[in-house]
């Protein structure tokens, strides 16, 4: 397969991918497109991306198919209780005048990725409503990304996806498994429905996918992806959605300019959200685009001040004793100590400073200001202060090379996470690491998380690959190897270890041609230089080694 699509070709796949995906590509985000679609082309079974293309712009794809290229396109970044004001306005603002009302209040979390959101939702709800106000909560969550929403179901999450939330909440919601990921608890996915949904369609609102009458959206971190012109199409269809008077989440730097006239802008001493109004004009709407992007196509951040829960916990102090609850609630210590942190105030988001809501919701008998002073903060540990990202990285070495794997996965989870080669470099090791110690689940979920930093480095496909070879799985491996071949052609390691898995399987006549390659890109290669990711060996020793296995085949 050849990397290189015409700019005639590539431009009409940008225009196929807004019109059908919403997605708009910038003019530099071009070359890692075309990567992602060649990435998409090979998964999908195609020898070269131009016959990809064809197919689909040919042919009528389905939600599946349109959900497999989405997932090459955009990063599903996202963690718990992401934007925390957000769920305090929930709790504080907009519940309370639902639940006084008859009938089901609908929740709809729209571009949900893996499921972090519309779980945090619902944990909200756990710990504000009561079982009877619950039984009349419906949690819808859609993604095109068939892959995201697998995920989800699953409801088991590393402790990426965490980010410091406080430890009462993952010691309440989640089990520890074996291989160190959190299982949610069973009474937290029984609340939350899933489905797929491309929002860039005219599929919505609909009965059948109960996506009208809804009281509240929540769609953050989705609009960044869409053109101006799709985010006047979404925000239109939302608006159809919602109920009279019901609300739409977005993130703090997706407020759109001009502001949509159907739409009420409420400032809440900082906190922004949207309400319908009831009126509509007639006349055609407004294009409108968003202020700026908290993440770009690729995950490239470009907005790192942006606040998350970790910010809001002050964990120096012990928890209070916590007094016995009804199953699936918070005590009135932890109830009071999640709002009264999510109410503390979050400075640096987008454009001023935003403080949080003095108010609990009305149907609450807590009194906060009479715990004030019997209120514990949470026992969840800080991100450590190493000084350094790269000192952090050089112990974490040490600790490496001495064979001590558990106590460098100790220190390595504690590194702020962040776009940069400190992160990448962590994730790196934490994958090795996790390998030694057997458990290849963690190593290959972080795998993953360097593909969803850095989707275009091949580097990151073959260390994937190496782990589904020790999981026994020389399929995924096959594919892994092809898309690390397919960014990088002259990767000469994953030309051996494509070649070993087709003498493997029996492919002795494909298996020939992928060692003779390794035999052509040693040709121009210093013998005595070291093979990129092997460890150690030499150029010289990998050709020796690739010519026995030739002579013995």
């Amino acid at each position: 397969m050849t990397l290189s699509l015409s700019q005639n070709l590539l431009k009409t796949m940008v225009d196929w991918v807004d019109i059908h995906i919403g997605l708009k590509i910038s003019d530099a985000r071009l070359n890692d497109f075309a990567k992602g679609i060649c990435l998409a082309a090979a998964d999908s079974g195609f020898e070269e991306p131009q016959e990809y293309i064809r197919e689909l712009t040919r042919s009528h794809p389905g939600d599946h198919e349109l959900g497999f290229l989405a997932s090459y396109l955009t990063i599903g970044e996202t963690y718990f209780f992401r934007d925390p004001l957000s769920y305090n306005l929930l709790t504080s603002q907009v519940l309370p005048p639902l639940l006084g009302k008859d009938g089901p209040i609908k929740i709809w979390s729209a571009g949900c990725a893996s499921g972090e959101e519309p779980y945090s939702i619902a944990i909200t709800a756990l710990s504000s409503m009561s079982a009877a106000e619950r039984m009349r909560l419906e949690i819808l969550a859609t993604d095109i990304n068939p892959r995201y929403l697998e995920f989800a179901k699953a409801g088991l999450y590393r402790r990426w996806s965490f980010r410091e939330v406080p430890s009462f909440i993952k010691e309440k919601y989640f089990q520890l498994t074996s291989d160190d990921r959190y299982c949610l608890s069973d009474r937290v996915k029984q609340l939350v429905r899933f489905g797929k949904l491309n929002l860039a369609s005219d599929s919505y609102p609909s009965a059948l996918t109960g996506t009208n009458d809804v009281d509240v959206i929540f769609c953050r971190n989705v609009l960044i992806y869409f053109s101006p012109e799709h985010v006047t199409e979404v925000l239109a269809r939302f608006h159809r959605c919602l109920k009279d008077g019901g609300y739409l989440f977005l993130a703090p730097s997706e407020i759109p300019h001009p502001a949509p006239d159907n739409f009420k802008i409420i400032n809440v001493d900082g906190a922004i959200l949207l309400q319908k109004e009831n009126t509509f004009s007639e006349s055609k709407p407004s294009v409108v685009s968003i202020v700026t992007s908290n993440f770009s196509y690729f995950g490239q951040s470009v907005a790192p001040n942006m606040k998350s829960f970790e910010t809001l916990i002050d964990s120096n102090t012990a928890s209070q004793n916590v007094a016995p609850v009804e199953p699936g609630e918070l005590s009135v210590d932890e109830a009071s100590a999640l709002l009264d942190s999510l109410r503390s105030g979050m400075s640096d988001v987008s454009e001023g400073t935003a403080h949080g809501v003095s108010t609990l919701t009305s149907n609450s008998d807590l009194d906060l200001a009479g715990l004030t002073s019997q209120i514990g903060r949470s026992s969840s540990p800080s991100v450590k202060d190493y000084g350094n990202g790269d000192d952090v990285i050089g112990s974490a070495h040490d600790l490496y090379r001495s064979g001590k794997y558990d106590e460098a996965i100790d220190l390595l989870l504690e590194v702020p996470a962040n776009h940069d080669a400190v992160s990448q470099e962590a994730f790196l090791l934490l994958v090795r690491a996790y390998a030694n110690t057997g458990n290849l689940d963690a190593a290959m979920d972080w795998s993953e998380r360097l593909i969803g930093y850095e989707p275009i480095n091949a580097r990151w496909y073959y260390l994937r690959a190496t782990i589904q070879q020790e999981l026994g799985e020389n399929g995924a491996a096959l594919i892994s190897l092809r898309q690390a071949i397919f960014l990088e052609p002259e990767y000469i390691l994953a030309h051996f270890a494509l070649g070993n898995i087709h003498q493997q399987s029996g492919s002795h006549l494909q298996a020939k041609r992928c060692f003779h390659r390794v035999i052509d890109l040693l040709e121009s290669v210093n013998q005595s230089s070291e093979i990129q990711d092997s460890d150690g060996l030499m150029a010289g020793q990998l050709k020796t080694i690739t010519k026995s296995i030739l002579e013995g085949g």
